[in-house]
């Protein structure tokens, strides 16, 4: 086959083994990959003068490279036209060897926009890839521009992610099995030590972003706010994933106005959707995060499809926040299965600012450990049902923004509260005039309470 030095395009059957002296193939445009090791296929210097080669490419069994003198042969800086590279070594290795040396010598041009990397072993990346920019003309470097999807796979040892927040054209994301990631920070968003954003807005054009097998992922930081305190991150997201962060507590997903897709599984104790005003349904398996303790679901306007028993599997949730979806539901689906939340403690519940809906969800009234209970924006309720007197164990209650609310349950389901000690509202007009001290019609309902404001 070296004899074909006018050949243009070359596939193989089997990804593990490939002809030898494919370097003398100086005309090769594709080559989907190429193997490196004396008996699988050759010398990683034979792709040296392969200059012509465009689209994608995969470096395969790259624990055969001896150092970084030797990747440097490759000569993947002057191999303009390829778009995607991949960079993998052998499954299953034990021994690290000299994989910061190899990758270093390994740096693709400037305008690359695919990286793969799988099976790396070593403890950090090396610049070019922890800084996502290369050294350009004199003392400047360049950021790579074009790089549009990067994936980061089984690289078990390394202890930091790269700086990814500041790549302009960055769509998609996905990192999977890093074992020793105990943190997304500050320089996963791009911003350095910094404690402010200083106008940059991390991601500008990430779509699609997934975290996979990171069972040693404690935390993912919010991005720091600017001098404002705004900060716009993961404007354009469409879809996010994450599986198997046993170990995560918290996911700062909120402000994510674009999301249309979910998927979270066997994660956190602690989820928060927040103004994810894309986002249509609720997955299918959302009852199956048995280990979640606080959940917050509000403000998502598009949000209209709920699985039947959405509530019913989270048996150690104490900390619920929940409403304000799309204008299409006159009810309470997603309450269906509240009853059966036996550790519930707190809930905030939002109702519909236009007035549509003209009280609270019968389904609350079996909540007989529910200590706190907030109420916003029903704006078209005017009285408070019967059976909040059921609600034994309640001690704190409070209302927001409810303009029309005017009236509370009779005395007699008042005094049936036997542990309320606190009550207190904001921006109810009509509540506020009838609860006054001493005059109020409302008034002897809560005079007896030790804390009242209203």
């Amino acid at each position: 086959m070296c004899n074909l030095i006018s050949l243009r395009h070359i596939e193989f059957s089997k990804d593990d083994h490939m002809p030898s002296m494919v370097g003398r193939l100086t005309c090769l445009e594709t080559l989907s990959f190429f193997v490196v090791g004396p008996d699988k296929g050759g010398s990683i210097e034979e792709l040296k003068c392969l200059n012509q080669l465009s689209g994608e490419l995969t470096l395969n069994h790259l624990e055969e490279v001896r150092d970084k003198e030797e990747a440097k042969k490759s000569n993947l800086q002057r191999k303009t036209k390829i778009r995607t590279l991949q960079f993998e070594w052998s499954y299953g290795r034990e021994v690290r060897c000299n994989d910061v040396e190899v990758l270093e010598g390994l740096e693709p041009h400037p305008n690359i926009e695919g990286i793969t990397i799988q099976n790396y072993l070593g403890e950090k990346f090396p610049p070019w890839l922890l800084m996502m920019k290369i050294p350009s003309d004199g003392n400047s470097s360049r950021v790579f521009d074009n790089l549009v999807e990067l994936m980061l796979r089984n690289c078990k040892w390394c202890e930091q992610l790269p700086m990814l927040g500041h790549l302009p054209r960055l769509k998609v994301l996905r990192i999977s099995g890093m074992d020793k990631i105990r943190s997304i920070g500050n320089e996963f968003y791009g911003i350095g030590d910094g404690s402010t954003s200083n106008g940059v807005r991390p991601f500008p054009a990430l779509k699609v972003l997934g975290f996979r097998y990171l069972k040693s992922l404690l935390e993912w930081k919010a991005a720091p706010v600017d001098e404002r305190g705004e900060t716009v991150v993961f404007s354009c997201l469409e879809e996010l994933t994450i599986e198997e962060c046993p170990l995560l507590t918290k996911i700062p997903l909120s402000d994510c106005s674009s999301l249309v897709r979910l998927r979270i599984e066997d994660c956190e104790e602690k989820l928060e959707i927040f103004r994810c005003e894309a986002l249509t349904s609720v997955p299918e398996y959302f009852s199956e995060f048995h280990s979640l303790r606080r959940l917050r679901i509000t403000e998502c306007q598009s949000l209209s499809y709920f699985p039947k028993n959405i509530l019913g599997g989270l048996t150690r949730l104490t900390f619920l926040q929940i409403g304000g979806f799309s204008e299409e539901l006159d009810s309470f689906p997603y309450l269906n299965s509240i009853q059966e939340l036996p550790s519930l403690e707190t809930l905030w519940i939002y109702g519909d600012a236009r007035g549509r809906i003209k009280s609270l969800p019968d389904q609350l009234q079996s909540l007989t450990t529910l200590k706190t209970l907030r109420i916003f924006r029903f704006n078209g309720m005017e009285a408070l049902p019967e059976w909040l007197g059921n609600l034994s164990s309640l001690k704190y209650l409070s209302f927001w923004d409810c303009d029309n609310l005017k009236y509370l349950p009779t005395a007699t389901a008042m005094r049936r509260l036997s542990k309320l000690t606190k009550i207190s509202s904001c921006d109810c007009p009509f509540l506020r005039a009838n609860c006054a001290k001493g005059s109020g019609s409302e008034w002897s309902k809560i005079s007896h309470l030790p804390y009242i404001h209203i």
